[in-house]
């Protein structure tokens, strides 16, 4: 074999590689977490202060998973006067598969939603409520078998 045909070989090797990378990249969904991160981003700052609120309380939002349901239990001493709020669970991989609960005025401190309504799979959970006036913000990636 001559040099002429080792350099055709290469090239269509080399374009090949590159067809076949262009079809994978073209089958690739980029969905972002949040379809309006930039007005979130801006309001970042009520995050910061209700995570803080958070902490200076020194207790959690606790996140189970039990009898067939998930369980969001906000802290007794940052729920007993409800504003407002919401729970979200945000699927990483699709963002068809999220849901919203929203957190109402007298409806208690434990939040559930039935796990058949899931589809499996790592979720970031953000837990945004007011209560008294007060802030408070609780994010963390909870996986749903």
């Amino acid at each position: 074999m001559n040099w002429g045909m080792s350099v055709v070989i290469v090239l269509v090797l080399f374009l090949s590689g590159m067809t076949f990378m262009v079809g994978l990249a073209m089958r690739q969904t980029n969905e972002t977490v949040d379809a309006n991160y930039y007005d979130k981003e801006l309001k970042y700052q009520q995050v910061i202060d209700g995570k803080q609120q958070l902490v200076a309380l020194g207790q959690r939002v606790s996140i189970r998973d039990s009898a067939g349901r998930i369980w969001v239990r906000l802290p007794e001493a940052a729920s007993g006067q409800l504003d407002s709020g919401h729970i979200e669970f945000l699927r990483l991989s699709a963002s068809s598969a999220d849901r919203r609960i929203p957190v109402q005025p007298g409806s208690g401190s434990v939040y559930f939603l039935p796990r058949s309504s899931f589809v499996k799979g790592w979720y970031r959970v953000r837990v945004e409520w007011v209560n008294g006036h007060v802030g408070y913000y609780y994010e963390e990636n909870v996986q749903i078998p």
